[in-house]
C-alpha cells in the first residue's frame, strides 16, 4: 500500500533543548510550514520508529535551490510503501499513535489466538466426539459377542437339562415297569453224612 508520510501519526519533528518530540501539525502537514512550538525543533521531519531516515532525505534536498517548505513537502509527501503507517488524527502525539498501533497489534494477536483456540476447541471435539462414537461401537460390539456367547451357554444349559430328563424320565420309566423278580425256590442242599456202620 503506498502512502505518504504527511498522512502517518508517526511523523514527528524533535525539539532541540529537552529532544522532544512534536507532533507535525496541520500546517507543517499540507504547507511545509513550521509554527509555534515547531520553530524551535531541530526543524527536519522525522519518523518515530525510523522506518524511513527521513531527516537524511531532508539533508540531500539541501543542494536543490527551492523553499525549504518545499523541501520538507518534497520529503513527508513522498510515496512511500511503510508497513508502520498508521493514520494521524489531529490532537495525538506520535508516541500515543504509536501506542495505538501496540494496541491495534495485540488485539489483532489477541483475535488469531482466539481464532486459534476455538479451532482448535472445534478440532478436540471431533476428536472427542469420534472417539466417544468409536467406543459406543466397541462396547456394542463387545456386548453383541457377550450376549452370542451367553445364548451359546443358555442353548447348551437347555439341552442339557432336556437330555437330562429325558434320561432321568426313561431310567425312572424303567424301574417302574420291570418285572417283579420270582421269588426263587430254596436251594435243596444235598447233606452226606458218613456212614458210622461199618
Amino acid at each position: 500500500m503506498t502512502v505518504c508520510c504527511s498522512d502517518c501519526g508517526l511523523l514527528t519533528l524533535r525539539l532541540r533543548d529537552p529532544g522532544a518530540f512534536l507532533e507535525a501539525d496541520f500546517h507543517y502537514r499540507k504547507e511545509g510550514n513550521l509554527y509555534g512550538e515547531l520553530q524551535r525543533s531541530d526543524q527536519s521531519p522525522l519518523c518515530l520508529v525510523q522506518e524511513y531516515d527521513l531527516r537524511e532525505e531532508f539533508i540531500d534536498q539541501n543542494h536543490k535551490k527551492v523553499d525549504t517548505r518545499l523541501k520538507h513537502l518534497m520529503v513527508i509527501n513522498k510515496d512511500r510503501d511503510c508497513p508502520r503507517f498508521i493514520k494521524w488524527i489531529q490532537g495525538v502525539p506520535p508516541r500515543e499513535h504509536l501506542d495505538m498501533q501496540f494496541a491495534q497489534v495485540i488485539q489483532q494477536q489477541q483475535r488469531e489466538q482466539r481464532a486459534c483456540d476455538i479451532e482448535h476447541a472445534e478440532q478436540q471435539r471431533e476428536r472427542d466426539l469420534a472417539a466417544a462414537k468409536e467406543q459406543r461401537e466397541d462396547d456394542r460390539r463387545r456386548t453383541d459377542e457377550q450376549n452370542r456367547v451367553n445364548r451359546r451357554i443358555q442353548i447348551g444349559l437347555a439341552v442339557f437339562a432336556a437330555v437330562s430328563t429325558i434320561l432321568t424320565a426313561c431310567i425312572t420309566a424303567y424301574l417302574n415297569n420291570k418285572p417283579e423278580p420270582k421269588p426263587q425256590p430254596a436251594p435243596v442242599v444235598n447233606v452226606i453224612v458218613p456212614d458210622t456202620k461199618k
